[in-house]
Parts: structure tokens; C-alpha cells; sequence
């Protein structure tokens, strides 16, 4: 609506101008409408800037920067499970919040995350309030396919409460 009106006036200002002579006004609208759309394109691109700003200090925090992270899991006939692999001696677990706010986009979504050199698979389910997870041995190639995710033994189970920072072990 704004540039509607923006337009009109710089119309009107533009006629009202032939008759003057003047043209000083209508250079100053156009750089006030560029103005206005560069703000637009930079309000859109801000969520994208925070979750690409958050995983980049998640992937930080567990040692050595190089997360990949998978939006599609071959043969997920839900849709929702999502995947990520790194290979550190950090423990998911320690930094359950961060990979939280860094990586999950809607509370409908399963995360397995795959830590090479613990040879662990987390499996990480919200519910808005906390997150189930429970850890699995890791099976060789299993994050190929969503069919045989997690492959391996439960090693253990927790309850995370996102608002309090508590782990609660089951």
C-alpha cells in the first residue's frame, strides 16, 4: 500500500514539477523507493541469516565446524526425519538446545544425528516443551537408508526440558 502511495505522490509531484521546472523532487522519491525495497529484501532475508548464524556456533560448539545436515532422508516415507552427521568427541547430548534452535523447523520432525567417532545415533523427537531423545549404537551405513535408522542398541534414553536446561535420564 505504502508504494502505491509513494508512487501516486511522486506522480503528482512530477507534474506539479514540468510546470516549475524544477526535477530535483523526482530523483529524491526514486531514491526514497529504492530505499523501501532494499529494506523489504532485508527483512525477508533475516530469519535465513539467524538459523544459518546458529548453526554455524552449533557447529562450533561440538569442535570442528563440519556438521552435514540433510533435510531428506532416503526412504522416510513421513517426510519429517531429518539428518545430521559430524564427527567429534563432543556428545549431541551436551548440546541438545543449541542443535534444537539451529536445526528444527517445526516440532513435526524426528532428527537422527550421527557422531562418527563415538559411533553413536541420536534420535531426537520434540514436543515443544522438551525433547525425547535416546542414543543409539551407531550401524554401519544405516544412515543410507531411513528403513534400518537407528540401527543399533539403545545405549540410552533422556528427557531435556528446553525452558529449564534440565536432563533427565530415564
Amino acid at each position: 500500500m505504502k508504494k502505491y502511495i509513494a508512487i501516486l505522490i511522486a506522480a503528482l509531484m512530477m507534474f506539479s514539477m514540468v510546470g516549475c521546472g524544477g526535477s530535483d523532487t523526482s530523483t529524491e522519491v526514486a531514491s526514497d523507493e529504492t530505499v523501501e525495497e532494499t529494506t523489504e529484501t532485508a527483512d525477508s532475508e533475516e530469519p535465513a541469516n539467524d538459523k544459518a548464524a546458529l548453526q554455524d556456533a552449533f557447529e562450533e560448539s561440538v569442535g570442528n565446524g563440519l556438521v552435514t545436515f540433510e533435510s531428506d532422508v532416503r526412504n522416510d516415507a513421513t517426510g519429517n526425519w531429518r539428518l545430521a552427521k559430524y564427527a567429534s568427541s563432543e556428545n549431541i547430548v551436551d548440546h541438545l538446545k543449541e542443535y534444537y534452535e539451529a536445526y528444527f523447523e517445526s516440532d513435526d520432525e524426528i532428527h537422527f544425528v550421527i557422531n562418527f567417532t563415538l559411533g553413536t545415533t541420536t534420535v531426537i523427537r520434540s514436543s515443544g516443551e522438551s525433547l525425547t531423545v535416546s542414543v543409539h549404537e551407531y550401524y554401519d551405513g544405516e544412515e543410507h537408508d531411513a528403513k534400518v535408522m537407528p540401527g543399533g542398541a539403545v545405549l540410552q534414553e533422556y528427557v531435556y526440558y528446553l525452558d529449564t536446561g534440565e536432563l533427565e535420564e530415564l
